[in-house]
């Protein structure tokens, strides 16, 4: 697996001290996941299209690599969600995740809001031992990538 190690963080959310990097990438899962210095983190998904088609190898990619939290935005979230879901336990895609990975998807909610979510109420399950000081923000468009950046940077409560 090619690991994509994170360069320093793009932006720091002043209100909770949370590190955020923006990754755009076409093909969201199908992307190098980004490794942050061996530590778990949220990510964070976001994307306008109605259906993106991913592989549970994908996804698996994606924790292996160190994602903690899983979080994601837009019409096609519920069928993310159960992607991660299911990839921290298939058999086929190896040893179980030694934790529990949390999920959620935010279909009904306003870009805004699901990064509020993420920043302020995304927190691992008790069993992984591990603050997630870090957000990696998984972008399928330019226009997406902008309104994450600003709002990161304009929150400020």
């Amino acid at each position: 697996m090619k690991k994509h190690v994170a360069p320093l963080p793009l932006l720091i959310h002043r209100p909770t001290g949370r590190a955020a990097l923006i990754v755009f990438a076409e093909n969201l899962l199908a992307s190098d996941p980004v490794f942050i210095d061996k530590k778990k983190y949220i990510l964070f998904i976001a994307s306008e299209k109605p259906v993106l088609s991913s592989e549970l190898e994908e996804a698996r990619r994606w924790v292996d690599a160190g994602v903690g939290y899983m979080c994601a935005w837009g019409p096609a979230s519920s069928g993310l969600d159960d992607l991660f879901d299911f990839a921290q336990f298939m058999p086929e895609l190896g040893t179980p995740v030694p934790f529990l990975l949390l999920t959620t998807w935010h279909d009904k909610e306003t870009l805004e809001e699901a990064l509020y979510f993420a920043f302020y109420d995304a927190h691992p399950a008790d069993d992984l031992h591990e603050v997630l000081d870090s957000i990696v923000m998984l972008v399928d468009s330019s226009d997406l990538a902008e309104r994450c950046v600003a709002w990161v940077r304009e929150n400020s409560s």
